[in-house]
């Protein structure tokens, strides 16, 4: 990479690397990571399959996560992003959201709700948070299918999801009405769990709707309760 050795001196009294008993090392992992990245953006697909995929392609070593994040970046390779679409589509999320069409978005999205309501299971990746999951996917359709959710939800799960995610978005699209509508019956029904009513009062204030009508009928229901996850989100 410095084939000068005046600039690998240089680079010695740097931030990047610090000395260990045998040599010198990246100060953080993500200097390498990123130099493989560069490194195999000159590469094609049938080239750096087998050193990031196990099964013959069919899954990603998760020890290749971040360096694919960085190739997906790098590279715009139709072959690697189709790939990982197929694969592991939540690294997408590594990728600036214009770079991705609005129905690639949606789609990611929707598959990833349809997963934890088909296995009633919590969302969990080393990928990505739900923080950027909403970042990437949010546009209106996303949020029209998110509160479809929230109104008919599976299980408590998906409905944490759903609620999770739609207080993270930063655009409302228009539809505030039908927001404040819909995050207020999550927030006022007693047979739903205190934690998503909580996240829901919530999600109210992170979106900027809350107002004097809303705090109204929300407090006429929930103004007497002593249960702490309400007490929190109130």
């Amino acid at each position: 990479i410095l084939p000068e050795k005046e600039e690998r001196e240089l680079v010695k009294l740097s931030s990047l690397l610090i000395k260990n008993p045998t040599g010198y090392q990246f100060s953080h992992n993500i200097f390498r990571e990123y130099l493989v990245a560069e490194h195999l953006s000159e590469s094609s697909l049938d080239d750096i399959l087998p050193l990031v995929s196990l099964a013959d392609g069919k899954f990603i070593n998760h020890n290749w996560f971040n360096i694919l994040g960085f190739l997906l970046q790098i590279q715009t390779s139709v072959p690697l992003l189709e790939w990982i679409k197929k694969t592991e589509p939540l690294l997408l999320t590594r990728l600036e959201s214009d770079r991705v069409s609005e129905n690639l978005r949606f789609e990611l999205l929707k598959s990833t709700l349809e997963d934890i309501e088909s296995r009633n299971t919590w969302f969990r990746s080393e990928i990505c948070t739900e923080e950027q999951l909403a970042a990437f996917c949010q546009c209106k359709p996303s949020l029209e299918l998110l509160l479809s959710h929230i109104d008919n939800p599976a299980h408590f799960r998906s409905l944490h999801f759903c609620l999770r995610i739609i207080s993270y978005f930063t655009d409302c699209y228009g539809i505030e009405d039908l927001i404040v509508e819909s995050l207020t019956k999550c927030a006022t029904q007693t047979e739903l769990r205190s934690e998503e009513r909580r996240i829901a009062i919530s999600a109210i204030a992170n979106l900027g709707l809350a107002n004097s009508e809303t705090t109204k009928k929300i407090m006429t229901v929930l103004g007497p309760c002593s249960d702490t996850y309400i007490r929190t989100g109130i």
